[in-house]
């Protein structure tokens, strides 16, 4: 389309008018090349802002995937199952966990399994799960609210967490413990005891309309559970034989010694059936896996505007070099007048050089400034900088002022490469 009017106006092009030069036509040519610098400022503007969105993006993702995560998702295997509102009971829920675990745990190349309500990157578009309560440990004090995680033995050791002090929970912290044994993370542990130990400590909760008293056996390490870009909230992990049975949800992690393969997966499905062959198996996914989905959206962006960047600065360096370039074929007669009153073909190169880095420059300026006014829209997309981040400012507008400075070499040493003789002679 931008093509269109120029062709149109060449096509209309008077023949006299076309082979006579005249101060008139000298003119009017000037406004044509006022113009098309302008274009080229705005290219640079445009490729600039497009740059530093997708350096903004890029610099995010780097953040993320440096978070650490808590632990280990090398070697795990996710695996999500429901076991309906109807068909079990409380009971036959923890039962059939228990009788889960111990199969899957004897099929060859499993080191250990565990099972919850809640395991990581279960929830990573925002959403959340999925028992909430307040805590106390002083009828005086301020409840705190805290997440609810009932789990089984082992659940640490196979999500490949620290237990930072006391130990995890076992088969023996059954139903009928008083007061029950819990385990809390490092974010609810300094809530409620700041740097003290927690170990001891006891905390009372609802559930079910009934008072339950619990004593802290141990702490460990926060998990980011909701995605990489979210910490760990506070949260208590209590016995799933005292509390599992009240959700018909069921996530199983196991570690393996080996890859998940097709007769992994068939294993672990004939541990499911063997017990019950009606139950769906709603997914059976690597961790990796499973963090690398959390990070599809943010990818998908980058790429995108990665993209649209990259074709934008290929076109503002082919508009420098045209620009240019024409430029100094309508000021090839003056060229040959320097040459030939003794200009150096060094100063012809300087001459062209600047007049490019110039219009750059203007680009440069015009770009930092609609992209400081435009960062705002990609607030909620970035994470760990901020949308106006000094090193990638920096660090486009100097790649964006080297690809400028290399699309004006051609045009700069077609300047220093005029033979004065022909051109005045053709003049």
């Amino acid at each position: 389309l931008f093509g269109l009017a120029p062709a149109l106006q060449a096509a209309r092009t008077e023949l006299n008018d076309g082979l006579k030069e005249s101060r008139l036509s000298k003119a009017s040519g000037r406004p044509r090349l006022q113009l098309r610098n302008a274009l080229v400022v705005a290219e640079v503007a445009m490729a600039l802002m497009l740059l530093i969105g997708a350096g903004l993006l890029a610099h995010s993702m780097v953040r993320l995937m440096n978070n650490r995560l808590g632990f280990e998702p090398a070697g795990q295997v996710r695996l999500q199952l429901r076991l309906g509102d109807d068909a079990y009971s409380e009971e036959q829920r923890v039962a059939f966990t228990r009788d889960l675990l111990e199969r899957i745990e004897a099929l060859p190349g499993v080191s250990s399994a565990a099972a919850g309500w809640t395991v990581p990157f279960d929830f990573t578009g925002g959403g959340r799960c999925c028992w909430r309560t307040r805590f106390t440990f002083d009828p005086e004090a301020e409840p705190v609210a805290s997440l609810v995680h009932p789990i089984t033995p082992g659940y640490f050791s196979s999500l490949g967490a620290t237990v930072l002090e006391g130990r995890e929970l076992t088969w023996q912290d059954d139903a009928l413990a008083t007061p029950v044994p819990v385990l809390l993370n490092r974010t609810m542990a300094a809530r409620f005891f700041g740097g003290d130990s927690a170990l001891g400590r006891q905390l009372s909760f609802k559930s079910q309309g009934e008072q339950v008293q619990t004593v802290v056996v141990g702490v460990v390490e926060d998990v980011r559970r909701w995605g990489l870009a979210a910490g760990d909230e506070e949260s208590v992990y209590v016995p799933y034989l005292a509390f599992g049975g009240q959700q018909e949800d069921l996530k199983l992690m196991v570690r393996t010694e080996i890859p998940l393969n097709q007769a992994m997966a068939d294993g672990l499905r004939s541990a499911v059936w063997d017990l019950d062959p009606r139950l769906p198996i709603a997914s059976i996914v690597t961790m990796d896996q499973r963090i690398s989905s959390s990070l599809t959206e943010p990818r998908f962006y980058s790429f995108l505007l990665g993209s649209f960047a990259v074709l934008a600065l290929v076109l503002a360096a082919a508009g420098i070099a045209s620009s240019l370039l024409y430029a100094v074929g309508r000021r090839s007669r003056e060229m040959g007048i320097r040459i030939a009153v003794g200009a150096e073909s060094g100063d012809l190169l300087q001459l062209v050089l600047r007049q490019g880095m110039a219009l750059t420059g203007l680009g440069l300026m015009a770009g930092i400034a609609g992209a400081t006014a435009l960062s705002s829209a990609l607030e909620s997309m970035i994470y760990g900088i901020t949308p106006t981040d000094p090193p990638t400012f920096l660090a486009v507008s100097a790649l964006l002022a080297l690809v400028a400075l290399g699309a004006c070499l051609h045009p700069a040493w077609r300047a220093a490469s005029t033979d004065p003789a022909s051109t005045l002679r053709a003049d």
